[in-house]
């Protein structure tokens, strides 16, 4: 059978199908809905019925597939939940499982044990869509193993939550330098952190780490309560310094990109200017 043979029976299958459950006394409402649908399309779109009607029973048949399939969908987060396994979202038709290693650095506390992503896993989800509403539907788990590059402007958006099982300032000290070791760096004289592509010390430095903890979501765990470290503003100004002070900040070669950094720019008190665009540009406020 070659290929155009084959799509012809489908399609007198799927006409079969249409016109079988389209008519059917326990989908009729499908075939309501989808006229009413159409009626308000055309009064909206000013359009005659006749263009609007002409697949009536493929939308109605549509309708019911969907339905089927969020029924499934909502069987499947019911006994998710009621397993205490992690899902993160719905997605086209089927959903995303949390990786079981990722529970704790995303703050979940879980009271399994161990991985419960496994076949069984599949298998038990189908029996209990069978029993609870009586639809045979097979499950697959579909790996996603491409990855994509990040815009580099995307690290200044602080997207991760960082959660800690308690309040410890040495480990907020490390996320925060290990997060933003880009913008941050030190020679044996000064403290230098950078804005708009320019490094900037001073008392600014300090002011600028303060004002970035606030805005990472950093959470440690107090009992059973999860605090984010913005609210502790009373400690930011210790973690700062400790920030500050840390020697894993510096790099070897910092002092030759800073020296190199002037090079085809003059700096005056309240800016710069920049040979190659001919623009003078103020620092950073």
């Amino acid at each position: 059978m070659d290929k155009c043979e084959w799509f012809e029976k489908f399609k007198e299958q799927v006409i079969y199908l249409q016109d079988y459950f389209s008519y059917h006394n326990e989908f009729k409402h499908f075939l309501i809905l989808s006229k009413k649908e159409i009626l308000a399309e055309t009064e909206t779109a000013n359009k005659n019925d006749e263009e609007y009607t002409a697949n009536l029973i493929g939308k109605t048949l549509s309708k019911i597939l969907q339905s089927y399939e969020n029924k499934c969908l909502e069987k499947v987060v019911e006994y998710l939940n009621s397993k205490n396994i992690e899902w993160s979202s719905l997605q086209f038709d089927g959903l995303q499982l949390v990786k079981y290693e990722c529970y704790k650095q995303l703050g979940l506390k879980s009271k399994l044990k161990q991985n419960p992503i496994t076949n069984n896993l599949l298998t038990d989800i189908s029996k209990y869509i069978k029993e609870t509403i009586d639809i045979d539907i097979d499950f697959h788990y579909k790996e996603l193993d491409e990855g994509f590059i990040l815009p580099n402007d995307y690290i200044f958006a602080y997207e991760i939550e960082y959660i800690l099982d308690g309040y410890n300032e040495n480990d907020i000290s490390k996320i925060f330098i290990d997060v933003n070791k880009h913008i941050l760096n030190k020679t044996n004289d000064a403290i230098f952190f950078k804005e708009n592509n320019v490094w900037l010390d001073g008392n600014y430095c300090e002011e600028a780490v303060i004002n970035i903890l606030k805005e990472m979501p950093i959470f440690y765990y107090n009992k059973e309560n999860k605090i984010r470290i913005d609210r502790l503003h009373s400690s930011l100004n210790s973690i700062a310094t400790l920030i500050l002070k840390s020697n894993t900040i510096k790099t070897p070669d910092f002092e030759d990109k800073l020296n190199n950094s002037t090079i085809g720019n003059i700096s005056f008190n309240n800016g710069v200017y920049i040979f190659k665009t001919k623009q003078p540009l103020p620092y950073p406020q």
